[in-house]
C-alpha cells in the first residue's frame, strides 16, 4: 500500500514539473499565432494592402484560420496586387490554401513554397510571373499557374509532386518536351493536366498512359509532332482529350470507352477514317476531327455513336456520299461536314435528328434536291448548304422552321422562288448565285461567296494613284480631322465617347445563379459595394468592375447616363437592338440593371482582358505566338461576319480596336463595345449617324464628312487591327515624315510590303516563330489583306465575308501533305484573276471580275521599290 502511494506521489510530481516547464517555454517562445500575425503584417506592408487592421487577423479579408487561430488559407484572387510575391509567406507554416490568381504579380515564383509542408492548393494563375517552377512538393494537390509568362523547359522535378491531382501550366511560354517523369510519382493521383497554348514540341510521351486517374488531358495549341501514342485506351477514367492545333500525324489510336470529348482539330492526321472508326468509343459526346487530311468515305459507323451531340469533320478530304443511316435516337445537335469532296444527295435520314440545331454542308459537290423532311427539325437554327450543285426548289417547310435564323443556299443551281415564311418564322435567307432562282419576300442580300485561293485571288486590287494619294495623305487627313472636329465642337464629343455597346436584349445566362435583371443592391453585393479594388477598367462613359456571383466571376459595367426616363428608354432600346446577337466571338450579356439611379450591364468575365494589353502593356507580349495571333484575327473576322451578314439584319460595330477585343483563357477573341450598334438597312449596309463614331486612328476617312456609318467602315478598322497585331504599333505612333519616316501605320506597312515586311514586325513575334519560311509567307498575305481593308475608297475594300474567306484559306492551305494542298506564293496569287465586289451603292450587290490592270500582280508591283 505504501509503495502505491509513493508511486502516485512521484507521478503527480513529474506531471507538475512538466506543466511548469511547458509554461516556462511558452513564456520564452513567441506564440505561433503571433508569428502568423507578423507574417501577414509584412505581407501587407510589401503589397500595400488596405483594409487589414486590428489584431484579430482571422477576420481580415481573404484570411482563413483554424480553431487554433492559425492561418490555413489566404484567398486574395483578383485583388489588384502588384510586385513580387513576398518572402514573408514562408512563415505561414500551417498554410493549406493560397490563391493569388488574377493579380499582377511579377518576377519568379519563390522556391519556399516547397518547404510549406501543409500546403495543399496553390493558385498563381493570370499574373505576370516568369522563370520556371523552382520547387517540388510531396503535399501539394492543386497547382494552377496558367496565364503567366513562365518559360524554359518544364522541369523533370514535376514528377516529384507525389500527391498532385490538378496541374495547369497552360497559356505560358514553356518550350521543350513533356518530361517523361510527369506521371512517375503522381500516377495514382493526377486527374487534370493542361499544357495548352505553350510552345512545347516533340512527341506526346507514352508515359502519360500510366496516369490512370486522368479525367482531363489538354495539350492543344503547341507544336507536338509524330504519331499519337497508343496509350489512351489505358486511361479508363479519361473524359476529355484535347490535342488540337498541333502537328500530329498518322492515324487515330484506340481510346477508352469512357471518353466523352475528343478534339483533334488542325493537325495532320491522315488515312481512311473507316479503317479507324472502330477506335472511337460509344461514350463520345463531342468529336472534332476538322482541318486534317482524313480521306475516303465517311464511315456509316459514325452514325451509330449513340451519345454524340457535336460532330465536326469539316475541312478534310472525305469523298463519296454522306451516310444515310442517321437514327432518331441520336442526340446530335451540330453536324458540320463542310469543305470536303462529298457528292450525291443530302440524305433524308438527317431529318431523323430531332435535336439538330446546326447543319453545315458548305463547299462540297452535293447534288439533288434539298429534302423537305428537314423542315421537321424544329430546333434547326442554321442551315448552310452553299457552294454545292443542288437543284430543285427551296422547300416551304424549311423556311417555316420557327427557330431558324439563317438559311444559306447560295452558289447552287436551285430553281423557282424563295418562299415566304409563314407567321412566326423569320429566317435570313441567302440565295444569290442561283441563276434560275427568283427572289421572294424572305430573301436577303447575300454575303460574298467563300472565295478560295484555288479559284480566285483572295487579295483585292487598287490603282496606283489611289494607293499614293492614300499613303501620302493619311497623316494630313488625321490633322485635318482634328481641326474639323475642333471647328465644329465635336472633338469633345469624341473625348466623351458613347454609351458602351451591349447585347441587343437580355440573353439568359447558362449560369442558374444569374438572373436576366438585377438590382443595384445585387450589383453592390457582387462588387463589394463597387470597391475601388474591383475596378478593372475605365471608359469615357463607363466603369467596369470585377464581380463575384455564384462562385464565379463576372464583369459589371456601370454606365454614366442621366437618370431620366429618356436614358432608360435608350438603354432598353439598345438591349432590344442587340439581344439576338449570339456568337462565340461576341461578348455575351448576362443581365441588365436599369434602376432609377443605376444603369449597368453584367457581362461574361474575360480574365485575359483585351488584345491591347497583350500587344502593348504586358511584359509577356511574346506569349502571343503567330498561331495565336492568327486565330485571333480569324475569330474577330468571324464575329464581324456574323454582325454584317448572318444576323437577321446587319449591325455595324463602329468602334473596332484592340481594346474592344477581349480574350478568354484559350485566347479565343470576343468582340465587345459595339459603339452606337445600330441596325443597318439590309439593302444598303449603312446606318444613319448624327455624329462621328469610332476612335481616331481606327475610323475610316469618309466618317469625317459622312452622315452614315457602313460595314466598310468596320472593314477599315479591322484592317488597322490586322496591322497592329503584326507590328504591335499604334495607328499613329509619331514617326517623323520630314525625316523620311512613315507617318502612319498604314504608310509604314505599305512602304515595307512585300519585300521588307519582316523588318517592321513585332520583335517578340520574330524571335519566337519567324525562322520558318511558311509563316513568313502567311505574314505577307495577312499584311496584304490589312492594306486592302484600309483602302481610302470604301468601294475598293472587300467585305468581311471575303476577308474571312481569305484568312481561312491561308490556314487551310498551310500544309503540303502528299501534294493535295499547295500553299500559294504571293507571286502565284498575282497571276489569278480577281473576284471583287461592287460598291455599296449597287442595289444588287453582284460580284464581278476586275480587269487585268488591277490584278494582284500590279498591286504588288506598285509597292516594290
Amino acid at each position: 500500500m505504501a509503495q502505491n502511494v509513493a508511486l502516485v506521489v512521484r507521478v503527480v510530481f513529474i506531471l507538475a514539473l512538466c506543466s511548469s516547464l511547458e509554461l516556462a517555454v511558452a513564456q520564452l517562445t513567441p506564440n505561433a499565432s503571433s508569428t502568423d500575425l507578423q507574417a501577414l503584417r509584412e505581407f501587407q506592408t510589401s503589397l500595400n494592402i488596405s483594409g487589414w487592421s486590428g489584431s484579430t487577423f482571422c477576420d481580415w479579408r481573404g484570411v482563413k484560420c483554424n480553431n487554433e487561430s492559425r492561418v490555413i488559407g489566404l484567398i486574395l484572387n483578383g485583388s489588384g496586387l502588384t510586385g513580387k510575391i513576398p518572402q514573408s509567406l514562408q512563415n505561414l507554416t500551417r498554410l493549406e490554401v493560397l490563391d493569388l490568381s488574377t493579380n499582377s504579380f511579377s518576377g519568379e515564383i519563390p522556391a519556399f513554397f516547397g518547404s510549406l509542408g501543409n500546403l495543399l492548393k496553390l493558385y498563381l494563375s493570370e499574373n505576370q510571373l516568369s522563370g520556371s517552377i523552382p520547387f517540388s512538393s510531396s503535399s501539394l494537390q492543386y497547382l494552377d499557374l496558367h496565364g503567366n509568362i513562365l518559360n524554359g523547359s518544364i522541369p523533370a522535378s514535376i514528377g516529384n509532386f507525389s500527391q498532385l491531382q490538378h496541374l495547369d501550366l497552360s497559356h505560358n511560354l514553356f518550350t521543350g518536351t513533356i518530361p517523361t517523369s510527369i506521371c512517375s510519382s503522381s500516377s495514382a493521383t493526377l486527374g487534370f493536366l493542361s499544357f495548352t497554348t505553350n510552345t512545347l514540341s516533340g512527341s506526346i510521351p507514352s508515359g502519360l498512359g500510366t496516369c490512370l486517374n486522368l479525367t482531363g488531358l489538354y495539350l492543344g495549341n503547341n507544336t507536338f509532332s509524330g504519331n499519337m501514342p497508343d496509350v489512351f485506351s489505358n486511361l479508363v477514367k479519361l473524359e476529355t482529350l484535347d490535342l488540337s492545333y498541333n502537328n500530329l500525324n498518322g492515324s487515330l489510336p484506340r481510346f477508352s470507352n469512357g471518353l466523352m470529348t475528343l478534339t483533334l482539330r488542325d493537325n495532320r492526321l491522315s488515312g481512311a477514317l473507316r479503317n479507324q472508326s472502330g477506335h472511337l468509343p460509344q461514350s463520345l459526346t463531342l468529336l472534332d476531327l476538322s482541318q486534317n487530311f482524313l480521306e475516303d468515305e465517311i464511315p456509316v459507323e459514325i452514325t451509330t455513336l449513340a451519345n454524340l451531340t457535336k460532330l465536326e469533320l469539316n475541312d478534310n478530304s472525305f469523298n463519296g456520299s454522306i451516310p444515310d443511316a442517321w437514327q432518331a435516337s441520336s442526340p446530335l445537335q451540330t453536324l458540320d461536314l463542310s469543305g470536303n469532296n462529298l457528292s450525291g444527295p443530302i440524305p433524308s435520314s438527317i431529318s431523323n435528328l430531332a435535336g439538330l440545331s446546326i447543319l453545315k454542308l458548305v463547299h462540297n459537290s452535293l447534288s439533288g434536291s434539298i429534302p423537305a423532311s428537314i423542315g421537321n427539325l424544329r430546333h434547326l437554327s442554321v442551315i448552310n448548304v452553299a457552294e454545292n450543285q443542288l437543284t430543285g426548289e427551296i422547300p416551304q417547310e424549311i423556311v417555316d422552321i420557327l427557330e431558324l435564323t439563317l438559311l444559306n443556299v447560295s452558289w447552287n443551281n436551285l430553281t423557282g422562288f424563295v418562299p415566304s415564311p409563314k407567321s412566326g418564322a423569320s429566317p435570313e435567307v441567302i440565295s444569290d448565285h442561283n441563276p434560275n432562282l427568283g427572289g421572294g419576300s424572305a430573301s436577303a442580300p447575300a454575303a460574298s461567296p467563300a472565295t478560295t485561293f484555288s479559284n480566285s485571288p483572295v487579295l483585292g486590287t487598287t490603282s496606283n494613284s489611289r494607293v499614293k494619294s492614300w499613303i501620302v495623305g493619311t497623316i494630313y487627313i488625321f490633322d485635318g480631322l482634328v481641326a474639323l472636329l475642333n471647328a465644329y465642337g465635336l472633338y469633345s464629343y469624341f473625348k466623351m465617347g458613347r454609351p458602351i455597346g451591349i447585347d441587343e436584349k437580355v440573353v439568359p445566362s447558362s449560369d442558374p445563379s444569374i438572373e436576366e435583371t438585377v438590382t443595384a443592391a445585387q450589383l453592390k453585393k457582387m462588387t463589394n459595394n463597387f470597391h475601388d479594388d474591383n475596378v478593372i477598367g475605365y471608359g469615357a462613359r463607363s466603369i467596369v468592375y470585377r464581380g463575384i456571383v455564384g462562385g464565379g466571376q463576372v464583369a459589371v459595367k456601370v454606365l454614366k447616363m442621366e437618370s431620366d426616363e429618356r436614358s432608360r428608354e435608350t438603354l432598353i432600346r439598345e438591349l432590344q437592338t442587340l439581344g439576338s446577337v449570339r456568337h462565340r466571338n461576341l461578348l455575351r450579356i448576362l443581365a441588365v440593371c436599369s434602376d432609377v439611379k443605376t444603369r449597368a450591364l453584367v457581362l461574361e468575365y474575360m480574365p485575359f482582358t483585351s488584345l491591347e494589353r497583350f500587344l502593348y502593356k504586358m511584359v509577356g507580349t511574346a506569349c502571343l505566338s503567330w498561331d495565336t495571333r492568327f486565330n485571333i484575327m480569324v475569330g474577330v473576322a468571324q464575329g464581324l461576319v456574323y454582325l454584317h451578314c448572318e444576323h437577321q439584319e446587319p449591325i455595324i460595330h463602329c468602334d473596332l480596336k484592340p481594346s474592344n477585343i477581349l480574350l478568354d483563357c484559350d485566347f479565343e477573341p470576343k468582340v465587345a463595345d459595339f459603339g452606337i450598334a445600330k441596325f443597318v438597312n439590309p439593302g444598303s449596309g449603312d446606318a444613319s449617324m448624327s455624329g462621328l463614331c469610332g476612335t481616331i486612328g481606327y475610323f475610316p476617312p469618309e466618317y469625317a464628312w459622312a452622315t452614315s456609318a457602313s460595314t466598310k467602315g468596320d472593314v477599315y478598322s479591322f484592317g488597322i487591327v490586322l496591322l497592329e497585331i503584326l507590328t504591335a504599333r499604334k495607328p499613329y505612333e509619331g514617326w517623323d515624315v520630314e525625316q523620311g519616316q512613315p507617318g502612319s501605320l498604314i504608310e509604314l506597312a505599305a512602304s515595307a510590303f512585300p519585300h521588307n515586311v519582316m523588318s517592321i514586325l513585332d520583335p517578340n513575334l520574330v524571335i519566337l516563330e519567324f525562322d520558318r519560311d511558311l509563316h513568313q509567307q502567311e505574314v505577307r498575305l495577312v499584311m496584304a489583306i490589312g492594306l486592302m481593308c484600309t483602302e481610302r475608297e470604301p468601294r475598293d475594300r472587300p467585305n468581311m465575308a471575303l476577308v474571312l474567306s481569305m484568312l481561312t484559306d491561308i490556314k487551310v492551305r498551310r500544309y503540303t501533305s502528299n501534294g493535295r494542298r499547295k500553299y500559294p506564293r504571293v507571286e502565284e496569287l498575282a497571276q489569278l484573276p480577281t473576284v471583287w465586289e461592287v460598291p455599296d451603292d449597287d442595289p444588287e450587290h453582284r460580284t464581278h471580275r476586275e480587269s487585268d490592270e488591277t490584278t494582284l500582280e500590279l498591286w504588288i508591283a506598285k509597292r516594290t521599290p
